[in-house]
């Protein structure tokens, strides 16, 4: 059960990839764009904490350490958990419409 409820998460994961760049594509023009340098500010730790989260159990010592048991129950809390983000996402994502960016921009105004 343990690996299914891991597979499902990263099910969710694809889900939210594949709605995001779908949605991408129905959003307003960009009136004003924050620059790249103050950009940076937040997209570094976002690729470090990915590359930590996808290297998993290859990285060395101590960053290896297992502090969360295989547990099922964990596992399908996990899923829960990643359910309910998920959901939320995509309520935001839907919410906000076209409005939508992924980094501080000012969009047109519509009449």
């Amino acid at each position: 059960m343990y690996p299914f409820a891991l597979n499902f998460i990263s099910y969710c994961w694809i889900l939210f990839a594949v709605i995001w760049l779908v949605a991408a594509f129905w959003t307003k023009r960009s009136v004003y764009r924050e620059g790249r340098w103050r950009r940076l500010g937040y997209v570094i730790p976002i690729l470090v904490g990915g590359y930590l989260v996808f290297k998993g159990d290859r990285l060395s010592d101590p960053l290896d350490l297992q502090a969360i048991p295989h547990v099922d129950a964990l596992a399908w809390t996990g899923v829960v958990f990643c359910i309910a983000g998920l959901a939320f996402c995509i309520w935001a994502r839907f919410t906000l419409g076209r409005n939508w960016s992924g980094v501080v921009t000012l969009k047109e105004a519509t009449n």
